[in-house]
């Protein structure tokens, strides 16, 4: 399956980006440093049978993007291709 991590800030363009991903059935991570935003495009993904999660985070700091990256995969049990 497959499964997109669109970062931003949840609103205009990325959420546009991320409702659409969802409708073509990508699992999608919504990520901005904002919880408010993120929790409302996931729920709205979720809410039309997709599936999504939220999280917060900053893509300028290391430690989150590996965190990110971590919650991601865990929740989706992806496989990373060698």
């Amino acid at each position: 399956h497959q499964v997109a991590l669109v970062t931003s800030d949840g609103r205009g363009i990325s959420r546009a980006i991320a409702l659409g991903l969802a409708r073509q059935g990508v699992a999608v991570v919504v990520s901005a440093r904002t919880a408010s935003e993120v929790a409302a495009t996931a729920a709205k993904i979720q809410e039309g049978g997709g599936r999504a999660l939220a999280v917060t985070g900053d893509v300028s700091r290391a430690s989150d993007v590996n965190r990110m990256a971590g919650q991601t995969l865990e929740t989706f049990a992806v496989a990373i291709p060698r």
